[in-house]
């Protein structure tokens, strides 16, 4: 009830979009193109005008309240790619930051193919280019599911090798730069690593037995759906129906 009364009240509004400048821009951070309408038999049912949105937010919140529905879909799409993009920014930073143990190579593939993948679809966003944002949308499903299962793979075995002492590891043996480490489990990865020892390192398990034991169901679960909330727009707008250039038949 409280939307339409809005919806009313903005309808009501005395003047008209020529007396004042549009806004269409956040203070000009999302500066996307804004194109003409489509005809109103050409929309979505669940397409709806930014006004009919966001018309009752104060003066000074810079909301792009003059957009059409088609326009308002489009920068939904294009504000959420870059949320995603962020994202995807921010998985290869922690990838890069895992010690280098098992199935970090495979990870940090998937979260860089993640990022790669995101940031020429701002391009086909501005252009309005439907091909490419479908292509994204499946494409990040699909290495989003990957990553997700080379992390768990990564912590399960991770968190099995830490419960076992670094001498019963293939390649382990007390001598070297193990001589002194090995038999009190306090050798670093790099060591292990440069000895030939498949062992965890005492790092390596400091870095990942807190994962495991923090909430991450909870974390991975709240990652999930910010994921969701972000593609769906993007699919959304690239799903909406467009009107094709009538050729002349021969």
């Amino acid at each position: 009830f409280a939307l339409q009364a809005c919806r009313a009240e903005v309808a009501a509004a005395p003047g008209s979009e020529d007396d004042q400048k549009l806004e269409t821009d956040c203070w000009g951070l999302c500066p996307c193109l804004v194109g003409p309408e489509p005809d109103p038999e050409d929309l979505e049912s669940w397409e709806v005008s930014a006004r009919e949105v966001c018309g009752c937010c104060p003066w000074w919140i810079p909301c792009p309240v003059d957009l059409g529905p088609r326009q308002w879909t489009w920068r939904l799409a294009e504000v959420n790619l870059w949320i995603q993009i962020i994202h995807a920014g921010r998985q290869v930073y922690t990838s890069l930051l895992m010690p280098d143990f098992l199935l970090k190579n495979l990870q940090c593939s998937f979260a860089i193919l993640m990022f790669i993948a995101s940031v020429p679809v701002v391009i086909s966003v501005r252009s309005r280019s439907t091909g490419p944002l479908l292509q994204y949308f499946f494409c990040s499903l699909i290495t989003q599911g990957l990553y997700a299962a080379a992390k768990y793979a990564a912590l399960s075995s991770v968190v099995t090798a830490c419960a076992l002492n670094q001498d019963e590891f293939r390649g382990c043996v007390a001598q070297g730069i193990l001589a002194e480490c090995l038999p009190k489990n306090t050798c670093l990865q790099d060591a292990l690593l440069l000895a030939g020892c498949q062992s965890p390192g005492v790092d390596t398990c400091a870095y990942f037995v807190p994962i495991v034991g923090s909430n991450l169901l909870m974390s991975d679960a709240f990652a999930v759906m910010i994921f969701l909330w972000g593609t769906v727009p993007i699919f959304m707008a690239a799903t909406a129906k467009q009107k094709r250039s009538q050729l002349p038949i021969r």
